[in-house]
């Protein structure tokens, strides 16, 4: 969504310039505002040329070490022949789907996957160096052509807006590149606490197997096990016995099912036999027989659903006297019959019981093994770690040692990113003034030269706001950015104090300088509010103004609102309503635009 808002401020901011803003310059001053829309354009379309993730990349990889790396032995590693080939296997379908399409379109087949060895490795990473230069080139054009169109023409609406643009779109990058180093040093710390922990651990071991003695131990194994043995003997016990019983039950249902079953097929013969129309002796004989196997019928499946499922063996209720509250309603039961279903669920426990105990005593049995295998090798124990301890040692301050230097690399590539940010900022602030003064001249050209108000142009462009709107987006964008680098300032600052916390609660030294780390973390804190109130109140403004892009506003207001309470987790659970709120709002006005999606997957995420 974030690409397509700034799409829309470009498109129109331009629109708008090249149009609109003619009509109301003095003669004198075209040619200069002319030169500056053609520089900005220039500026807009290099700066749409480049990518900042190819610069993203470049940062990321050590082009000279891959040159200089053996890629022959690199390749016949059985990791790189994997990889390859499942690259190849991706990629291929779709050259062949573009090949075709070739074909279908009269065009000349693309090319084939290449075979990958050495000479084409090195070819690619030449290469990619070659296309990163060319792609960092285009934005420092776009830089260029920017400021020489904002020193033609400065307060031509729309030449400071692709100036600001251009330096957002900077800040953006380097917001990534901060970004990458704050989440090198999240990993950092957690290789720093837990090699915290493994000191702490080695350092506890060698304590321990320095003054081993494990006969109290397996004093208490041995204790253990006997107790578990004894409780195991009792459960099998009485597995056994409802074993016994649910042998005995299946014995007694299959007889009944027999029964059950030969019952059915007198019935069944009864039915068909059937009697002798008008012949009352006939009749008579066959309905005392039907009733005679019809109860047999019932007493056998009552007696087979009472040995199945449970219940009480005699006894019932009379329901009327109940529904009245007779208390002798209540016939006396005689004793309660365990179904075979329950007896068969209960010897199922019981067997997972036994198993679990055998695991239990298996398990104190190689408990007992273990520290007498211990007792007899405490001197290798004691020397291995000794030796642990000092690895531990080193790979802390090793952690240690890489967390300070990426800190402070963190720090200035967030601060180049602020400054960028806060320079196009500035510039936004200059297409504001731009936007104003846009009006201003409009409303004097009317008063000039229409002071009856026939001229439709003039009135239409009085009653556009989509110039001074665009220039409050774009600061509202711009602050959100500053915002959002002071947001992930205080969370990685926040996450390195509490690390070194951590650390230190385990016993480790850490050269960490506090009052320093509270003072950045102030003034990111201050900073970074100020910068997210700006813009939740342009966006609150901008959503209040209506509209079909309403919901783009509400949904950056979200955003803007959940990044506060980054900012201020003491304040956090009230922002995040906030945020709640403004999210609800857009994915409500958004409809079905596929843009909304992800702000519904991020409501969904909050209301968890």
């Amino acid at each position: 969504m974030r690409g397509f808002l700034i799409g829309l401020i470009l498109g129109v901011g331009l629109l708008v310039a090249a149009v609109i803003v003619p009509q109301v310059l003095r003669p004198g001053a075209e040619v200069d505002a002319d030169r500056a829309r053609e520089d900005a354009e220039l500026a807009r379309r290099q700066l749409h040329q480049w990518n900042p993730g190819i610069d993203l990349l470049d940062a990321r990889a050590d082009l000279t070490a891959l040159k200089e790396a053996d890629t022959g032995a690199l390749l016949g590693t059985e990791g790189a022949r994997a990889a390859i080939e499942s690259l190849q296997s991706n990629f291929s379908g779709q050259v062949s789907a573009a090949r075709s399409i070739d074909r279908n379109s009269n065009l000349d087949a693309s090319g084939q996957l290449q075979q990958v060895d050495p000479t084409s490795v090195s070819q690619a990473i030449e290469g990619f160096e070659r296309f990163a230069r060319e792609n960092a080139d285009k934005w420092a054009a776009a830089k260029a052509n920017a400021s020489k169109a904002g020193s033609a023409g400065g307060s031509v609406f729309g030449v400071p807006m692709i100036g600001g643009m251009t330096e957002l779109a900077k800040a953006r990058q380097l917001y990534g590149l901060a970004t990458r180093v704050r989440t090198e040093m999240r990993a950092i710390q957690t290789q720093a606490v837990a090699a915290a922990n493994r000191l702490a651990r080695s350092r506890a071991e060698l304590v321990h197997y320095r003054g081993l003695d494990p006969s109290e131990t397996l004093a208490t194994l041995k204790q253990d096990r006997e107790r578990m043995e004894a409780e195991l003997g009792e459960v099998r016990a009485e597995a056994e016995r409802l074993r016994q019983t649910i042998g005995e039950r299946d014995a007694e249902l299959s007889q009944l099912l027999s029964q059950i079953t030969s019952t059915r097929d007198q019935l069944l013969s009864l039915q068909s036999t059937g009697f002798q129309p008008g012949n009352e002796s006939s009749f008579s004989g066959y309905r005392s027989q039907y009733r005679s196997v019809s109860e047999r019928m019932r007493d056998l499946q009552k007696r087979e659903h009472l040995l199945r499922w449970g219940g009480f063996e005699q006894g019932e209720l009379d329901w009327d006297a109940l529904l009245i509250q007779d208390a002798e309603a209540v016939v006396e039961f005689d004793g309660p019959v365990i179904g075979h279903e329950e007896l068969t669920r209960r010897l199922a426990l019981l067997e997972d019981k036994i198993e679990r105990y055998e695991s239990g005593i298996g398990t104190l049995n190689e408990q007992a093994d273990m520290a007498t295998a211990i007792g007899a090798s405490a001197r290798r124990r004691v020397e291995t770690y000794t030796a642990a301890v000092e690895q531990d040692t080193e790979a802390l301050s090793s952690a240690l040692a890489q967390l300070a230097s990426l800190a402070g690399e963190a720090i200035e590539q967030e601060d180049a990113a602020l400054s960028a940010a806060q320079a196009a900022l500035s510039q936004f602030q200059r297409s504001s003034s731009a936007a104003g003064k846009l009006v201003s001249d409009a409303r004097k050209t009317q008063n000039e030269f229409d002071p009856q108000r026939l001229n439709e142009r003039l009135k239409k462009q009085l009653a556009d706001q989509r110039p001074e709107e665009m220039a409050t987006t774009a600061q509202a964008e711009a602050n959100t950015l500053i915002g959002r680098l002071y947001a992930e300032r205080v969370r990685g600052l926040m996450g390195y104090r509490d690390s070194v916390a951590v650390i230190r609660q385990l016993g480790a030294t850490v050269a960490f300088d506090e009052a320093a780390h509270e003072e950045l973390l102030t003034a990111a804190r201050t900073e970074g509010s100020n910068s997210l109130t700006a813009a939740i109140e342009a966006y609150t403004g901008l959503a209040e103004g209506g509209g079909a892009t309403a919901w783009i506003f509400n949904a950056a207001k979200g955003s803007a609102e959940y990044l506060r309470g980054m900012l201020n987790p003491s304040e956090a659970a009230a922002y995040r309503a906030n945020a709640q709120a403004a999210l609800q709002a857009a994915v409500d006005q958004a409809g079905q635009s596929p843009y909304g999606r992800a702000y519904v997957l991020f409501l969904e995420q909050l209301n968890r």
